[in-house]
């Protein structure tokens, strides 16, 4: 629950001792995509690895600041919830926006826009002495530059603004083939002056068949009816699916050979015209990470190596290993990585063609795919020493220029000479060379030396995320010693590893070769959750190169090691169930308890239909049949069971919602399902009585896990539905409350389904679809979203239209009656009361003040920092806990108007979400569902929902969320002044004063376990006193009021969590 200052201020204080004593040390980043291997312990390192947070937007700039260990697949969905787009993303989703910068990382869009580093705009940087200073072109850049693919050996990068553009959601890809890499390099020529082109790559299956991808970002499908009918028809292509294909196949399939041409034959330099052979719409995550799985194509390696079929059902089935991430992983447990060549290098455009034909001998490479990918190297590395090691002026050209395909020639000789000489400045072409050698010990390492050579000597340049086997004089004649040394001392780095000691490898070729026995031995030993930063590999490199053989050894260890395990949605490893805030360790029973409610369920399925045939008053349950397990819709909390009544009937015509008992709580507080159905139907009740027209599915009963049964007055039989109207109509006439529609009924034959539930209408189609499936690609539309808040706002003004007494939930007691006197129920209550955290509110429990409500809401918080074993992760994040909870106490009268402290109180609709309301096409609400969360508030903890943004609770954008906020509000101020004549209090003026005033982030903070925290040092504690989130005097003193002797309450709390992490650990051993 810290700031991004404290987490700064931390690493900088470490940094400072270590700079005292000259102490070098190393960078945990937590992952890497590396292929080297470090040696460091955790005496000498420095941890990154919490550094994983989006920091802030900038929709006008279009950028977004971020710490260092974001991966990619977390950049781009942010941006894209944003609208924007980053100009460079690393085909891999688990490499850092941290490792882009400090490593080095071409992609297909660096044509246009240069390596990664050349989009971020600024950094955040500590100095080798612990001082945190800013950077950029125009601020230090010096540091700026010389903190480009340095590895590390500047010091430490902790934030970055990366540059975006506008988002398109597609990416209409053009395969193109080519009957060599000369015509290859001549269309890249060509391609990179189309402004229209955005990504540009390109894939050597043989020196006579190169296949070059061409993207554009657009809108969607082309709708070009005049579009010639020989021309390759447009489809949706993916492949981040188990199913789809992996990317290199798909290309290799899509633009086969040329054919051969017609005799004479043509020589190896003669142009063919490219074939625009298929044409693809890609979405874009889908294209950007195309070469994830597979890991370009050295995942096939693995295949042949275990003698498994390499074809479309094995890469189905085994398609979780297929991941880079996994295979990262595999490659460092294993050790295997000094069996390949694994090398990302890049060649000017006119030797491109040579350095194919000198790679295609077996004792250079030998090998294909190879990746091609132009680069825009004018300008690279501006102020920095390590951003180029291409000699400039030392080009050799034993080959003409590549010839530009006959097709694209319009220029004259002068102009196309100019041409050249202006790529030949700008460009340089990469090429992917990852693939298993034949050479071991010193003939491998004099394999890799003769690789760096060529590329020197062809006035190139290698990636060093790979093992560099230079000797140290070879690499300081690449790179200039004189100015990286003289400014690695200007920022009191001295002290830190240099370049070279960082990526050189052991050239001993006498080093002992891996066995198998030592090999498998080191997978378990290396893949096992002990692993520390002195057990990893720590530098986040980038780009293209890894090598995927050694999935091996994820597919090894795996069950070896740590198991799976099974969650009510999905799998769940060990290092995700220990990075959650939540208590995994309880959730790891759900599976069991779920499949055995599931199967007692279908064992009585025949007392589900005799109870639906009793509610309906049908003469036999005959008429009843209930859907088949795979028809039930399973949710958080509970279980909706179709049923059919009438025979061949295609769509079912009820529903029985049961509570799930091991979700809500019933084994802790016996009766908490029971308590959740009565509050359930209490609000049915209650919307039919007082609020017709909030539109809800049917209530025709319910019943209590003790047989009690409650059926809707219109569906009882006629003589006791006649003397039921007879007697509300006495009740009232005589002054007296009368009961609900919902009457006591119970069952002739006795049977009991022992657990509660509701008979609801079954919400088909026609009555709407759930927001949740049009929200990401309409909630940006001003009209649909003018509509939604129009519907929502008339749902909240109709709920707050008559005040309620108390806060509380409205409960049908045994007689029906509908009366307010249950506790408020919300999800969080029974959330924390099923992880058997004491919730001291019991259910007779309301409230009629608004203090007295919110400090018993505060204890729930209290209440979960004491009893949840991993509530903390250390001290630290425990004195944040509870300095937060402390000061929530002392200001909490700073955003509740004292004339509002004694009500008015509303209902609310404390769950509502996308998937909970049911809209047309126009997005006019037309069902709300879930409705068991519904209760009494304090008018000022109703706010519009806070997922407008699509952004977390605890990851809101003021800014932008303010928009929707003042667009929502607008709405409802109209619609109030519609319905109501003067009100003593105008709820959107209650509304926007919360806003300014911060009562809605205060209320927000209520209602969220584990956003709170968060929460409260962005917004709260800011408008009191920014600068004591750095003040270690504040947490000091404000600590001690949490409690007598807190000191012991954190030796406690960092001990459970201790014994919490053992028992994990167990549980997945």
């Amino acid at each position: 629950m810290t700031t991004h200052a404290d987490r700064i201020a931390s690493i900088s204080a470490s940094i400072t001792q270590f700079h005292r004593t000259s102490t070098p040390f190393r960078i945990h980043h937590g992952s890497t995509n590396s292929t080297r291997q470090f040696p460091s312990t955790s005496a000498n390192t420095i941890s990154t690895a919490h550094l994983t947070n989006i920091l802030s937007i900038n929709a006008s700039s279009k950028t977004i600041t971020v710490e260092p260990n974001v991966p990619m697949d977390v950049l781009l969905s942010t941006a894209l919830s944003h609208n924007l787009l980053p100009l460079v993303i690393m085909e891999f989703p688990g490499i850092t926006v941290g490792g882009g910068f400090s490593g080095t990382s071409g992609e297909s869009s660096s044509f246009r826009h240069g390596f990664f580093d050349a989009t971020v705009v600024r950094i955040e940087m500590i100095l080798g002495n612990g001082t945190v200073c800013q950077a950029s072109r125009t601020e230090n850049p010096e540091l700026f530059g010389a903190a480009k693919s340095a590895f590390g050996t500047m010091g430490v990068v902790t934030l970055l603004e990366v540059q975006c553009r506008d988002a398109l959601p597609y990416v209409e890809v053009e395969y193109m083939a080519t009957s060599g890499v000369g015509d290859a390099v001549g269309l890249f020529r060509e391609l990179a002056r189309d402004e229209g082109v955005d990504y540009l790559d390109g894939i050597v299956f043989g020196r006579e068949h190169v296949v070059v991808c061409k993207g554009k970002l657009v809108e969607g499908p082309s709708e070009d009816k005049e579009e010639a009918e020989d021309k390759p028809k447009i489809q949706i292509q993916r492949f981040t699916r188990p199913h789809d294909p992996w990317f290199y196949i798909h290309a290799q399939r899509s633009a086969p050979p040329p054919p051969s041409p017609p005799s004479p034959p043509c020589s190896s330099n003669s142009p063919t015209t490219p074939r625009v052979v298929r044409k693809d719409l890609v979405p874009i995550t889908d294209y950007l990470f195309r070469y994830d799985r597979g890991a370009f194509w050295t995942g096939r390696y693995a295949y042949s190596y275990f003698l498994t079929p390499f074809n479309r059902v094995t890469r189905y089935l085994l398609d979780y290993f297929m991941h880079t991430r996994v295979m990262y992983h595999a490659l460092h447990a294993s050790g295997h990585a000094s069996q390949y060549v694994i090398q990302d290098v890049a060649v000017p455009y006119a030797s491109a063609t040579h350095f194919v034909d000198w790679l295609d001998s077996k004792e250079n490479f030998g090998a294909y795919p190879i990746w091609l990918c132009p680069l825009l190297v004018e300008g690279e590395g501006e102020g920095g020493v390590m951003a180029s090691g291409r000699p400039r002026g030392q080009t050799q050209t034993p080959s003409q220029p590549p010839p530009v395909p006959s097709s694209f020639r319009s220029e004259s000789g002068e102009e196309k000479a100019a041409i050249e000489e202006e790529d030949a400045r700008k460009y340089l072409l990469n090429f992917g060379l990852w693939a298993p050698s034949p050479h071991r010990g010193a003939s491998f390492i004099a394999q890799n030396r003769r690789l760096e050579k060529k590329v020197r000597d062809l006035g190139g340049k290698k990636w060093l995320y790979a093992c560099a086997y230079y000797t140290e004089e070879e690499f300081w004649g690449i790179y200039d010693k004189k100015r990286y040394d003289g400014l690695r001392e200007r920022f009191h780095a001295g002290y830190l590893p240099d370049l070279y000691q960082k990526v050189r490898v052991d050239l001993d070729p006498g080093k002992k070769v891996v066995g198998w026995g030592e090999w498998l031995g080191g997978l378990a030993w290396g893949f096992g959750p002990g692993t520390s930063p002195s057990g990893k590999a720590h530098s986040s490199c980038t780009s293209g190169g890894i090598w995927a053989m050694d999935l091996a050894a994820e597919m090894m260890s795996v069950p070896t090691t740590l198991k799976r395990r099974r969650l009510l949605r999905g799998e769940i490893t060990y290092s995700a169930a220990k990075e959650r805030e939540t208590n995994v360790l309880h959730m790891l029973g759900y599976w069991d308890q779920r499949n055995q409610f599931f199967e007692d369920i279908r064992r009585n399925s025949h007392l589900v239909e005799a109870t639906v045939a009793h509610h309906l008053s049908l003469k036999s349950a005959r008429h009843c049949r209930v859907a088949d397990s795979e028809e039930w819709l399973s949710g958080t909390f509970n279980v909706c069971i179709p049923v059919y009544v009438d025979e061949g009937k295609r769509c079912p015509s009820f529903l029985v919602r049961l509570p799930l008992p091991y979700r809500v709580g019933e084994k802790f507080n016996p009766g908490n399902a029971d308590e959740k159905v009565r509050c359930e139907a209490g609000t049915y009740a209650w919307l039919q009585q007082d609020c017709p027209d909030v539109p809800v599915p049917r209530l025709y009963g319910f019943g209590l896990s003790t047989g009690q049964k409650f059926t809707s007055l219109d569906r009882l039989p006629f003589l006791a539905r006649s003397t039921e109207r007879l007697l509300r109509y006495l009740l009232r006439f005589f002054g007296y409350p009368a009961p609900s529609a919902y009457v006591p009924h119970e069952s002739r034959l006795g049977e009991c389904l022992g657990v509660g539930y509701l008979l609801i209408e079954y919400i088909d189609k026609s009555r709407g679809k759930m927001l949740s499936e049009s929200w990401e690609a309409g909630r940006h539309n001003a009209q649909l979203r003018g509509n939604l808040f129009r519907s929502l706002s008339r749902i909240i003004l109709a709920a707050t239209r008559v005040p309620q007494p108390k806060i509380g939930s409205f409960i049908l007691d045994d007689q029906g009656v509908l009366k307010l006197r249950n506790r408020p129920l919300t999800l969080e209550i029974q959330s924390l009361e099923n992880e058997q955290i004491s919730v001291d509110m019991p259910r007779d429990m309301t409230y009629s003040t608004v203090d007295s409500y919110i400090s018993d809401m505060l204890a729930l918080h209290e209440s979960r920092l004491n009893h949840q074993p991993n509530a903390v992760n250390d001290v630290q994040d425990c004195l944040f806990q509870m300095v937060a909870l402390t000061v929530m106490r002392t200001v909490r009268q700073s955003f509740l108007r004292a004339e509002l402290r004694g009500g008015p109180f509303y209902m609310s609709f404390t769950d509502i979400h996308q998937s909970n309301i049911f809209v047309d096409d126009a997005w006019n609400i037309t069902c709300l569902i879930d409705l068991e969360w519904a209760c009494s508030r304090p008018a000022e903890m109703i706010h519009p929902p806070f997922w407008l943004t699509n952004q977390s609770v605890d990851e809101i954008d003021p800014a932008e969320y303010e928009k929707l906020h003042t667009e929502f509000l607008s709405i409802l101020a109209e619609e109030e002044r519609k319905r109501f004549s003067p009100r003593s209090f105008h709820l959107h003026c209650i509304m926007q004063d919360g806003w300014i005033k911060g009562t809605f982030w205060y209320a927000l903070a209520l209602d969220s376990p584990t956003g709170l925290f968060r929460i409260f040092y962005d917004h709260i504690q800011p408008r009191f006193a920014k600068d004591h989130v750095n003040d270690a005097a504040f947490f000091r003193i404000v600590m001690d009021y949490w409690a007598v002797d807190a000191h012991s309450f954190v030796q406690r709390k960092v001990q459970d969590k201790e014994l919490y992490d053992k028992l994990l650990l167990d549980a997945f051993t």
